[in-house]
């Protein structure tokens, strides 16, 4: 009797291995997803005391980042209305007598520009503070978010002044290398200080708004702030170097040193190297994040683990998760993912490193460009159309310059005293470097002066993501249905910038502006905007940002009207901004096509006349007050507006308080409405009994900020509002606010609490309405 061979199941065998890589990939995710829910749970967990908000109350801690600018702070930057503040991250321990289990993290600014910390330093100021808090837009830069990020749990303003802080020791220096260093680069005189603080030692405070605006509209910011690319170079320049050493002390020693064993020492050169450049950074996030995958790289030539780059990626993503939970909330790390990502890929795909070295750069180069537009587009809301060109430039520039200019200036800075003719080289070298970098900078100011430089455009997350995969699967090798999956991918795309809101129905969105009104009108196409939000230190985030964004993603391209209820800096401190950005959309078809020429604009100087009325789309805007030859612009004779389909009627009016109410209700002009944004945002002297009858609306939105010092809006008005059964909203608790108005009725939408909210997007009513 024959015995049969045993047989082995090929088939089942691989099912099994699959399976058990899908379980634990599975786990994997489920423990990181727990890990994060529960690091998350943790930070929501932590309650600033009752007593202690907005309350005059003494820090204690130690600054761990920001503070003020060294001697890199100009005298413009010392003084007038637009200065700028020293802003600071504080570790607290102890809040007056109240020791804190562990310290914790708050962004706070100072009155006084002239309070000068540093980070390291000890210091116990006076402030005021509240829980960590921001508005909430659908699109436009996320202040809670951030914050988030950063583990920051409140936020405020230090009222100690630098006599004082002086005078009563309250601050305990404890500069740092760092500090040194950037004493020493400013002894250096450069033309371009600035720009060399931020490449070097990170701090870039020192940069201006229009050095900020340079960098966004051509694309290279990312290569003023120090992140994984900068410590590359660093890494890369450090390994050259050490190799090119050892080649020439190997002949002085015979054959008692092999080449081939010098790779372990060469690593732990790049890692000490790229260690105190991260310490002298600053320590971002990016950067420490750099460095540990660098860590873990070495770890494994060390240990002579044979593995892939995309096992390398995964790595990656499980210590950004382990050591960074929170991290996955800042753009910062979507950027370094997807940047390595797009490099294996690209590398797996068209095997660069079989490719001639210069041909690889380029092509990485143009490749990233290209790919990381949808990210940008997605977390900032601008792309730049010559970002390609720009970084072909820049990014080669910088990564020979960066490593040359670390050695000269460390040569500079240390060889003054025990070699001073060495130390003088290095400072001419830096002078010529600076030559060169003024020539860069020419170059991209050269950029941002063509007239498609940048755009500004916002998209749904879910629109980018079906972007990404149509670049992708168009650079994957040629499949059967391949097109037909590009145009899927693209579909959300073309119907995202070519569908409009419903144009039957018209819209009114109330954005969080904090303190501040700013709203807008749109049907269809077309949009008109009721003021424009606040201004602080010359920056108007609304008008900038948050509005032409939005109207961009919701395809209202036109704007037919500005009105502008008064003078006040909460409500007109984004006309400029406004007004730049209308000018710039008439001969700009990047961006939305708003036609400056065709914008009519009224205030109550122009055109905001009680009486008068226009149509547009259908809608009636109808002006109630001020009364015709009005000369005065301020509250009590802002714009009274009321806009109407014939069915339903919203009535905006400004901040007149109780006398312009009085006078409406007298000369009859005051209309009843459905909805009302509340006079002056709700302060005890407007929003009489005789105008809420007279109004009877049934919702009432107020446009105020968390935890704002008046207390808007008044408890007894918001009683009034509630006595007389109407819907209130505040922009502070629930954020944007959509109303849709349509024949089946009126439909309200806040972004606080609409299907979209965020975990870390609380609602956080007034206190003071709930004693």
């Amino acid at each position: 009797m024959t015995r049969k061979a045993p047989t082995f199941n090929v088939r089942g065998h691989l099912y099994s291995e699959h399976c058990a890589t899908l379980s634990f990939a599975m786990s994997g995710a489920l423990a990181g997803t727990l890990w994060v829910a529960s690091v998350g749970y943790s930070y929501l967990s932590w309650q600033l005391p009752e007593d202690k908000i907005q309350q005059d109350v003494t820090l204690f801690g130690q600054v761990v980042a920001g503070g003020c600018l060294n001697s890199v702070k100009s005298d413009e930057e010392l003084s007038g209305d637009g200065q700028k503040k020293p802003v600071l991250t504080l570790r607290v321990s102890r809040i007056d007598s109240l020791k804190l289990n562990a310290s914790v993290d708050m962004r706070l600014y100072a009155l006084d520009p002239q309070l000068c910390v540093h980070t390291n330093d000890k210091v116990t100021f006076t402030a005021r503070i509240k829980p960590a808090y921001g508005n909430a837009n659908p699109v436009g830069f996320s202040q809670q978010r951030y914050l988030t990020s950063q583990h920051i749990v409140a936020t405020g303003y230090i009222k100690t002044n630098a006599k004082q802080a002086f005078t009563e020791n309250r601050i305990s220096h404890h500069h740092g290398l760092r500090f040194y260093l950037s004493e020493s680069l400013s002894d250096l005189a450069l033309v371009n200080n600035a720009w060399f603080q931020a490449l070097l030692l990170g701090n870039k405070q020192a940069l201006s708004n229009e050095d900020w605006m340079l960098i966004q509209r051509t694309g290279t910011a990312h290569v003023f702030s120090i992140s994984g690319m900068h410590l590359g170079i660093i890494a890369g320049a450090v390994l050259l170097m050490t190799r090119a050493l050892f080649l020439l002390v190997v002949p002085l020693f015979g054959q008692r040193i092999v080449l081939s064993n010098t790779r372990d020492a060469n690593l732990c050169l790049v890692v000490l190297a790229t260690l105190l450049y991260a310490y002298v950074s600053g320590l971002s996030l990016p950067v420490v994040r750099a460095f540990s995958m660098l860590v873990i790289g070495c770890a494994m030539v060390w240990s002579r683990l044979a593995t892939t780059p995309s096992a390398l990626l995964v790595f990656m993503l499980f210590f950004c998760v382990v050591l960074f939970p929170l991290s996955w909330l800042h753009a910062s790390f979507y950027l370094s993912i997807g940047a390595v990502f797009i490099i294996i890929f690209l590398n797996w795909r068209f095997q660069l490193f079989q490719l001639p070295w210069y041909y690889s750069i380029i092509v990485l180069q143009v490749a990233l460009s290209i790919f990381m537009v949808p990210i940008t587009l997605l977390w900032f809301g601008q792309a730049s159309l010559t970002g390609i060109v720009a970084n072909l430039v820049v990014v080669p520039l910088i990564s020979l310059l960066l490593p040359i200019a670390i050695a000269l200036f460390i040569i500079a800075a240390c060889c003054d005293t025990l070699l001073p003719s060495a130390a003088g080289w290095a400072m001419q070298g830096m002078w010529l470097l600076d030559d060169a970098f003024s020539q860069l900078l020419r170059f991209l100011r050269f950029l941002s002066d063509w007239p498609h430089s940048a755009f500004l455009v916002s998209f749904e997350p879910q629109v980018m993501m079906a972007l990404c995969f149509a670049l992708i699967i168009a650079i994957l090798p040629t499949f059967y249905g391949q097109k037909r999956g590009i145009l899927l991918c693209l579909f959300p795309f073309i119907f995202a910038i070519s569908t409009p809101y419903n144009p039957t129905r018209w819209y009114v969105h109330v954005f969080d502006a904090g303190q501040g009104t700013a709203i807008a009108l749109t049907r269809g196409h077309r949009a008109g905007i009721i003021d424009t939000g606040p201004v602080y230190q010359g920056k108007a985030p609304i008008a900038e940002s948050v509005i032409p964004q939005y109207l961009a993603q919701i395809n209202a391209n036109d704007v037919d009207f500005v009105i502008v209820s008064h003078s006040d800096t909460d409500h007109a401190g984004g006309v400029d901004a406004l007004s730049t950005w209308l000018s710039q959309a008439r001969t700009n078809k990047a961006l939305p096509r708003a036609q400056s020429g065709s914008t009519q604009w009224f205030s109550p100087l122009n055109g905001c006349t009680q009486g008068e009325a226009f149509e547009w789309q259908g809608l009636i805007v109808s002006f109630h007050w001020p009364q015709a030859g009005n000369h005065v612009n301020s509250n009590n004779t802002s714009c009274v507006v009321s806009i109407s389909d014939g069915h339903y009627r919203i009535l905006l009016p400004g901040d007149i308080e109780r006398e312009a109410e009085y006078a409406l209700i007298k000369t009859t002009q005051l209309p009843s409405a459905n909805v009302l944004i509340a006079p002056h945002h709700g302060s005890k002297t407007s929003s009489t009994q005789a105008f809420i009858t007279s109004v009877s609306p049934q919702y009432v939105i107020y446009t105020q900020g968390y935890e704002n010092r008046w207390q808007f809006p008044s408890k007894k008005v918001y009683q009034r509002y509630e006595a007389f059964g109407a819907r209130q909203f505040t922009t502070s608790e629930f954020g944007y606010i959509r109303l849709e108005f349509s024949s089946k009725g009126i439909i309200v939408e806040p972004t606080r609490s609409g299907s979209t909210k965020r975990w870390f997007m609380v609602n956080k009513p007034p206190r003071y309405l709930q004693d």
